[in-house]
């Protein structure tokens, strides 16, 4: 008999994965290999026949009483060209084609009501992921928790059920003597596990902070995959919006661990096709404002070797290609939130300045988009004149780390409308060429500086914040203002604009690669300075 796994959930966390029992069935992924396809293929389900995966006749049974989700997973990129059939898809010797929807437009959410996606590799200990989900959630719906208790309500009676802080599947399988048994214990005045109803006015009242969807989880049956299929029926049922939770596809997921009766590397392989297969589906097909968490702590122990390899496999195939923004982190996950009246010195990273920019952040991305010519005066919300003012000055930063800088922020701020952030002046620039170059061996390549020049910029606003005075408002979400961000004017300037960029035909497709990197941190202002 298999041995329950020891697993504690972490609260104020609804995990759509761990579905009631009442409203879908819970199958457990298959530890064989899956079977290779070059053909964008659609699945009826992801499970091949194990010991693990309950029977044909339990599951016929239990679906007479619950609603059956399958997964269905039609990798398109040759690397994740992988797929599995059940002996009913197999009977059928049918394949099913699917026909690509046309490419996603980049940057464009206006009157965007649908819900945001996280995804990357949460640290063994920061919980990055699930953290920000929460925080930024609770920001969304302007930290009211009576709303947020009323939209988990509403998530709980719908398909997506799923329980705060995780959910016990074991308690019920869908036979009768479960159910007598739980018409019972209500009956003798208990919960129907059979439990002491608490005296409400000994319990403290549960405050929901913000609601997480995962698309991935964990129970004494093993780990399981939610079907990107329902999530797109929630969407379209308006039970899942913008405000009602934000979905988390964290593969560092407790499911990628170790842990006592579990053996992880059984279900690795497994686990990442379909949470890719997951995010690609969300991405392209229906569209969601995904942001790629990128968590690269200083601490060479703050992340498994097994998790640093499996990001370096994705990052390139699934991780970049199915967001839209990206958000660097290095040790604020494992650092304690300010508190009012800290006396922590304001200039160093925290954990708050992380939520601040993944707000910020969105409120840039769910601007409308830019008309030229639009003013303020003729209701444009993303004008030029609103945003920059109507006589902009900035100050160009030549410190080869943003961090030399910290010292003159203060003073550079003054009188400033924004800060030029000089990618090409940057020492990681350098790194970058030298990375990127052809004439690099694998062997001699550094860490990607990509994340670098990302963070920096992070870091360069966080240094503004407190000392910016002629920042533009800048909605969030309909709930919020944020009135302390200080644009940036993000520059990669080439040598025959006064740069030091190489403007020969490899240096300038680099120079749009970084430029890209530009867009993903949601900056205000893209300066392209080039000549070739």
């Amino acid at each position: 008999m298999k041995k329950p796994l020891a697993f504690t959930p972490l609260a104020l966390s609804l995990s759509l994965v761990a579905l009631s029992a009442f409203t879908t069935t819970s199958f457990v992924l298959p530890s064989a290999p899956l079977a290779a396809t070059a053909t964008a293929t659609t699945i009826a389900t992801l499970l091949t026949p194990s010991s693990n995966v309950p029977n044909e006749k339990s599951i016929e049974k239990k679906n007479e009483k619950i609603h059956e989700f399958r997964h269905r997973f039609p990798f398109r990129h040759s690397s994740l060209a992988l797929a599995a059939t059940t002996k009913d898809t197999a009977s059928k010797s049918k394949v099913e084609t699917k026909k690509g929807p046309p490419p996603k437009p980049k940057y464009k959410f206006q009157n965007y009501d649908k819900p945001i996606i996280l995804m990357g590799l949460s640290s063994t200990n920061g919980n990055e992921l699930e953290r920000l989900a929460l925080s930024l959630s609770g920001a969304l719906v302007g930290n009211q928790p009576k709303k947020l208790e009323k939209m988990v309500e509403n998530l709980e009676r719908s398909q997506g059920a799923g329980l705060l802080g995780g959910g016990d599947d074991d308690f019920f399988d869908g036979d009768d003597d479960d159910i007598e048994a739980m018409i019972q214990n209500i009956k003798n005045g208990k919960t129907a596990k059979g439990e002491e109803i608490p005296n409400t006015d000994q319990v403290q009242p549960k405050v929901v902070a913000g609601i997480s969807l995962s698309a991935l989880g964990l129970d004494a049956e093993g780990p399981f995959v939610l079907d990107a299929s329902l999530i797109r029926d929630l969407i379209r049922q308006k039970t899942l919006s913008l405000k009602s939770g934000v979905i988390v596809l964290d593969f560092n997921h407790a499911a990628f661990r170790d842990q006592e009766g579990y053996n992880a590397k059984e279900f690795e392989v497994d686990l990442i096709r379909a949470l890719s297969s997951v995010a690609m589906q969300l991405y392209e097909d229906e569209g969601l404002l995904s942001v790629y968490v990128n968590v690269q702590l200083d601490d060479e122990e703050g992340m498994s070797e097994e998790a640093k390899e499996r990001k370096n496999v994705i990052e390139k195939d699934v991780l970049i290609p199915f967001t839209d923004y990206e958000l660097c982190i290095k040790n604020e996950g494992l650092m304690p939130p300010a508190t009012e009246g800290d006396e922590t010195e304001s200039s160093l990273p925290s954990w708050n300045d992380i939520e601040w920019e993944l707000q910020r952040m969105i409120a840039r991305a769910l601007l409308p988009p830019p008309i030229v010519g639009e003013s303020a005066t003729s209701g444009g919300a993303n004008s030029a004149d609103l945003l920059m003012g109507m006589n902009t000055f900035f100050l160009s930063l030549s410190f080869p780390k943003v961090e030399d800088a910290a010292p003159y922020v203060e003073e550079m701020c003054k009188d400033v409308d924004s800060m030029e952030y000089r990618v090409d002046l940057l020492a990681s620039a350098r790194e970058y060429l030298e990375h990127n170059s052809e004439t690099c061996d694998e062997e001699d390549k550094k860490p990607d500086p990509r994340f670098d020049i990302l963070y920096q910029q992070q870091r360069l606003r966080t240094l503004c914040r407190p000392h910016a005075q002629r920042a533009p408002a800048l909605p969030f979400a309909g709930s919020d203002i944020i009135d302390n961000a200080l644009p940036i004017v993000y520059t990669v300037r080439t040598a025959h604009q006064a740069g030091t960029w190489p403007d020969d035909e490899a240096g300038i497709r680099q120079m749009f690669d970084l430029l890209e990197l530009g867009l993903r941190s949601a900056v205000e202002v893209l300066d392209v300075e080039s000549a070739w």
